[in-house]
C-alpha cells in the first residue's frame, strides 16, 4: 500500500511541474503581449497628438456666421454687466489684422498699464471673421484694431459690426449705446443713427478708412 501511495503522490507531482511551468510560460506571454500592446497604444496616441491639435486649432473654421454673430452679441450683454457690477470701464478689442476680440480691464500699477483679460481671446473663422465696424463718430473702419470702451454705466459707443469674408459681409451685429442686448441682422445694416444717409454719404462712409 504505502508503495502504491508513493507511486500516486509521484505520478501527482510528475503532473503538476509541467502544469505550473506552463502556468508560467503563460504568464510570461500575457505580460509579453501586455507590453506590446501597452506600446501600440503610446504609438497611436503620439500619433494622434498632432492631428488632434491640428483640429483643436483650426477649429473656428468649423463655425457657422450664425454662432460667430451669436457669441459676439452674447458679449455686449456681458460687457455691459460687467462693466456696471465692477464701475470700472471694461475694453473690447476687435483685432482686423488678426481676426479676432478680447474683451478686457486696464490694470494700473505704479510702473505701467496693462490688459487684464475678462474672457480669453476669441479669434473668428476666416471665412466669418471681421470686415468692418461702422460708427456715427468714426466712420467705417476696416483694419488695424477698434476698442470700443463699456463705460460703468453700461453705455458704449454705437456700431454696426459687420462679419463675412474679404468684401462679403453676412451678417451685422449691431451694438446699441444702451440696451440690454445687441441686435443680429442679415447682410449689412448701418447704426440707427446711420439710417437716414442718402447713397452718396454711404459711398463717402465705406471709403473714410482708405
Amino acid at each position: 500500500m504505502a508503495r502504491l501511495a508513493e507511486k500516486e503522490i509521484n505520478h501527482t507531482t510528475a503532473n503538476l511541474v509541467p502544469h505550473c511551468f506552463s502556468g508560467v510560460q503563460n504568464l510570461k506571454r500575457r505580460r509579453g503581449l501586455t507590453l506590446i500592446e501597452l506600446s501600440i497604444v503610446l504609438l497611436i496616441f503620439v500619433i494622434l497628438i498632432p492631428i488632434l491639435f491640428s483640429v483643436a486649432s483650426n477649429f473656428s473654421t468649423l463655425r457657422s456666421s450664425e454662432t460667430e454673430a451669436d457669441s459676439l452679441s452674447k458679449i455686449y450683454t456681458f460687457a455691459r454687466r460687467a462693466a456696471i457690477k465692477s464701475g470700472e470701464t471694461v475694453y473690447l478689442e476687435l483685432n482686423f489684422e488678426e481676426n479676432y476680440y478680447l474683451l478686457y480691464r486696464l490694470n494700473r500699477n505704479d510702473e505701467e498699464i496693462e490688459k487684464k483679460p475678462i474672457l480669453d481671446k476669441h479669434s473668428l473663422a476666416s471665412r466669418n471673421g471681421l470686415v468692418a465696424v461702422v460708427s456715427p463718430l468714426g466712420g467705417r473702419v476696416n483694419s488695424g484694431v477698434v476698442t470700443l470702451p463699456f463705460f460703468f454705466d453700461g453705455t458704449t459707443e454705437e456700431v454696426s459690426i459687420y462679419l463675412g469674408s474679404d468684401s462679403i459681409i453676412d451678417k451685422t451685429v449691431y451694438f446699441p449705446r444702451f440696451s440690454v442686448s445687441a441686435k443680429v441682422e442679415n447682410g449689412e445694416t448701418l447704426p440707427e443713427a446711420l439710417t437716414g444717409l442718402e447713397n452718396q454719404d454711404m459711398d463717402f462712409l465705406k471709403e473714410s478708412s482708405n
